[in-house]
């Protein structure tokens, strides 16, 4: 069992790794920064869109039951996974202290409903 586990964890990455050189996603593979997932966040429609992938291929699955479907399958589960943990990670940064003055008209923004746009 360990080693047919090990071996869909290697057709995973070497899926996802594949793909984003091949489609030129990222230059050093699955630890590198992916640019279409940059994008994503860029126009607010990721994780959305690797959310989709997976529904897809699931579905695909159901209607023609191919082992390369559960690779990506995982493998888009695998980018989702690491975003997670990509965003826990800018969650609990500490946020930048406000000068008295910035903090002066924060709270007074709040106040007064008054945000500038």
């Amino acid at each position: 069992m360990a080693k047919r586990f090990e071996e869909f964890l290697e057709a995973v990455r070497d899926s996802v790794e594949a793909q984003a050189k091949r489609k030129n996603y990222s230059d050093n593979g699955v630890s590198g920064v992916n640019k279409l997932m940059e994008v994503g966040r860029l126009l607010n429609y990721e994780p959305q869109h690797g959310i989709g992938e997976i529904i897809y291929k699931c579905s695909e699955y159901l209607t023609n039951p191919r082992e390369v479907l559960l690779v990506k399958i995982a493998g888009w589960a695998g980018v989702l996974w690491m975003r997670h943990h990509e965003e826990e990670k800018i969650a609990s940064a500490p946020l930048p202290k406000r000068t008295p003055e910035e903090e002066r008209r924060y709270e007074e923004a709040i106040k007064y409903g008054d945000f500038p746009n």
